[in-house]
């Protein structure tokens, strides 16, 4: 998002019966906070993730 004037990009959004978790690119929770400010949406918890881990990382074949 060019307008916040730092690296940020939205990557995708999953949405369960209440609740929607985002997954994000940025340098810090700063700017995805901003984001969120902006886009009218609340941001009550930022997380960074520390690793990945899936069929692509375990070797198997799908």
């Amino acid at each position: 998002m060019e307008s916040l004037g730092v690296p940020y990009r939205w990557i995708t959004s999953y949405v369960t019966g209440d609740k929607v978790y985002c997954v994000h690119e940025a340098d810090d929770d700063d700017a995805i906070r901003e984001h969120s400010r902006r886009g009218g949406f609340p941001a009550t918890v930022v997380s960074v993730v520390a690793n990945e881990f899936g069929p692509h990382t375990a070797g198997l074949r799908v």
